[in-house]
């Protein structure tokens, strides 16, 4: 099968967590082709972030969006299984290309310190486009980080595009 008929039988898959702060949503994205079967954008992992708005209210319009690659799944499942030795993940992009603009999108995942509680990881979505900051932030309690795990090991296999 090429990639090309891969992609037309991928099948959605994702994961929403709802906190008091936000929504975030990662979801599995296959790679686009044109009419003339080239590449568009490569596959990878999307993540959306919005902001609450209230209880149990979330502002769909202020959603921000962070593509990881196959090296930065790769990272955060090492990250949260404990095999880095940092204490802080962060992933910088440049949207567009342009490295002589200020724009920016930084994704950082860090543990929430002492450990004990609900919430085992922060997660940090930081815009910076025209001067501006925008800020949002979420966090993941013990179990959600292992069906995150879950995802990004079964997103690595899609992307890669073998068969287990």
């Amino acid at each position: 099968m090429t990639e090309k008929e891969n992609s037309e039988h991928f099948e959605r898959r994702q994961f929403t967590v709802f906190t008091s702060s936000s929504m975030m949503t990662f979801e599995l994205m296959p790679g686009r082709w044109d009419s003339k079967k080239n590449k568009q954008t490569k596959p990878g992992l999307l993540l959306s972030m919005c902001p609450a708005k209230g209880k149990q209210e979330y502002s769909w319009e202020e959603r921000q969006v962070f593509a990881f690659n196959l090296t930065e799944i790769g990272d955060m499942m090492a990250f949260l299984r404990g095999r880095l030795s940092t204490d802080k993940l962060s992933f910088y992009h440049k949207p567009g290309g342009d490295r002589q603009s200020k724009d920016q999108k930084i994704f950082a995942l860090s543990p929430v310190s002492g450990g004990s509680g609900p919430s085992a990881y922060w997660v940090n979505l930081t815009i910076q486009k025209d001067s501006i900051q925008t800020p949002l932030k979420g966090s993941f309690t013990h179990g959600q980080v292992q069906v995150l795990v879950a995802l990004l090991q079964q997103a690595a296999v899609e992307l890669c595009n073998w068969k287990i």
